[in-house]
């Protein structure tokens, strides 16, 4: 479209630009036939008034400068890797670069420098509007385009790209979620084992160091284990993480855990009372209804912070929303709470029995 056409259009938009930018009135309308350039001064004045990055604006211009010199030079510089292609007889793999290359000088538009910005959160336009792709320089013409006020939009398909990692930090990959066999049983109750090694209620229920390897480990297989036999124990990171889930209408060995409870708390009557009131208040907040029971999950304390809970909470709640079926817990580290929080659980109340640690239950509703 011819440019000047436009002129009478946008002037009063130039002139408050002008005005806000602080730029003299002229300057802006040079701008916009590619009388003038984009400065760094001017590139942080039309910053500020439009709300991008600085580098937007110099990126527009830089890309204007080179598709000048690649119709001044592109020609000349084809013509020499056809020669070179004749004489050398290249290989395929040389070919497709050489093509590759022509392809994208001959590409080069203003959409690469505005998807470079875009991954630093300036805007972008679609190069399909009509007054951004007429002639002249591409700052002149979404300058244009934004003075007429036409459709700023991010572009699509750079703005699914993942963002790139800083250099020298390896993108973290997401943890692999599998089903865990009866041959990985006895490694994964022992990443448990390190898991919670400092929780308040497992160390409150078995606080010296040998019973809490010995009979906390029992306690654990049959307050969990049943997952093992249903298919529903998952470990993450080659085990070094594990959530053992009981699926509906299968309940914990509640038989053995009370043999091991008569055990172990006959020996210690302190807490004897304090570990009957935390059970009577585990039962007092289950379910009723189907549901997925987690009894279970921990993480090797040397591997912390690097997504594998969350893998597996995500793993078992997806399958719960698309059934329709509730899940529930019990949080017996009062620092965890914020965590099922943010995967869709509720709390439901408070367990707390003479000095026992307090217990969490916690519900969560199919999405």
């Amino acid at each position: 479209m011819p440019e000047a056409d436009n002129f009478p259009v946008v002037s009063c938009a130039f002139a408050r630009i002008s005005i806000s930018c602080g730029s003299p009135y002229h300057l802006a309308v040079s701008i916009v036939p590619g009388k003038s350039v984009i400065t760094a001064i001017i590139a942080l004045r039309l910053a500020k008034y439009f709300r991008t990055t600085p580098a937007f604006w110099m990126n527009l211009q830089s890309d204007y400068e080179l598709r000048k010199a690649l119709r001044t030079i592109g020609a000349e510089f084809e013509a020499r890797l056809r020669t070179l292609a004749v004489a050398e007889k290249p290989s395929d793999s040389r070919s497709q670069t050489q093509a590759l290359f022509s392809a994208q000088c001959r590409a080069l538009a203003v959409d690469r420098c505005v998807a470079r910005d875009h991954e630093h959160g300036g805007l972008a336009y679609r190069s399909g509007d009509s007054p951004i792709c007429g002639a002249g320089p591409p700052a002149s013409r979404l300058l244009t385009a934004l003075s007429c006020r036409h459709v700023i939009a991010p572009l699509a398909p750079f703005a699914k790209m993942p963002p790139k990692p800083a250099r020298g930090i390896e993108p973290m990959l997401m943890p692999k979620v599998e089903t865990a066999s009866s041959d990985v049983r006895e490694k994964a109750m022992s990443t448990l084992l390190l898991g919670f090694d400092a929780d308040p209620v497992a160390r409150f229920l078995f606080a010296d160091p040998a019973r809490y390897l010995s009979a906390c480990r029992r306690f654990m297989d049959a307050f969990g284990g049943r997952a093992f036999d249903h298919g529903t124990a998952f470990v993450a990171d080659g085990c070094r993480a594990v959530a053992l889930w009981l699926p509906p209408g299968v309940p914990p060995a509640e038989e053995t855990m009370d043999a091991i409870s008569e055990e172990e708390f006959g020996l210690r009557p302190e807490i004897a009372e304090a570990a009957t009131g935390l059970f009577e208040g585990m039962a007092k907040y289950h379910p009723h209804e189907p549901h997925w029971y987690l009894p279970l999950i921990a993480a090797d304390s040397s591997r912390t912070g690097q997504g594998l809970g969350a893998a597996l909470m995500k793993h078992v709640l997806a399958r719960c929303d698309k059934d329709g079926v509730i899940a529930y817990l019990e949080s017996s580290n009062p620092r965890n709470i914020s965590l099922w929080e943010r995967h869709g659980f509720r709390i439901m109340g408070e367990i707390q029995s003479a000095n026992a640690p307090v217990m969490t239950p916690m519900l969560r509703e199919a999405h």
